[in-house]
């Protein structure tokens, strides 16, 4: 009952009221069903001047007194609450996306960087098992030499001069496989004196 008699620019809002007279005219021009405002964002004014997003359908209807205008106006503000909410969500999805992209960067730099450290062990234990084996071939050759000298000792009689030089160099090369056992060993924790 309010609205009979009265213009229907009264439910357009403010900013929208004076161009809403030009396009009215231009619709009477050239009636046709049609959405209002394809592609934007239409707003009604309540009662208490607050404004509510619309959907707005023209349909042209020939009576006996003329042509009339049907408007039909949907509230469509739960929509645009849920493309508001979708929008937000996508936001954060996409910021997600980005620092788990992130993450996976630092990560990866973080692989490359192991994968560096453990080349670098990789050829420090080549290298300490090069300097094992050295050490073996060196043992090896000292524990012959004692063979050598200890033989040497008991097969032929020596002056005891000469024999308490040999005596020294077998104690010598006796203190050197000790010596050799000790650090072969010690890279795993084991000492052994012969």
């Amino acid at each position: 009952d309010e609205l009979l008699g009265k213009p229907v620019d009264i439910l357009v809002p403010e900013p929208s009221r004076t161009q809403h007279a030009g396009h009215r005219a231009g619709y009477v021009s050239k009636p046709r069903a049609r959405q209002m405002g394809s592609g934007l964002d239409l707003s009604a004014r309540r009662k208490d001047g607050s404004l509510v997003p619309v959907e707005i359908g023209l349909s042209p209807l020939a009576t006996e007194e003329g042509l009339l205008t049907i408007a039909s106006l949907v509230d469509i503000t739960k929509r645009k609450q849920a493309e508001e909410r979708i929008r937000a969500l996508n936001e954060e999805l996409e910021r997600q996306n980005m620092e788990l992209a992130l993450s996976s960067a630092e990560l990866e730099a973080r692989q490359a960087e192991l994968e560096v450290v453990n080349a670098e062990l990789e050829a420090q234990q080549a290298e300490l098992e090069r300097a094992m084996e050295e050490l073996a071939t060196e043992k090896d050759r000292v524990e012959a030499f004692y063979r050598f000298a200890d033989r040497l000792a008991s097969e032929i009689q020596l002056e005891p001069f000469a024999q308490l030089a040999l005596d020294e160099l077998c104690d010598l090369a006796q203190a050197e496989i000790g010596t050799l056992y000790a650090l072969g060993d010690e890279d795993r924790g084991v000492y052994t004196l012969a």
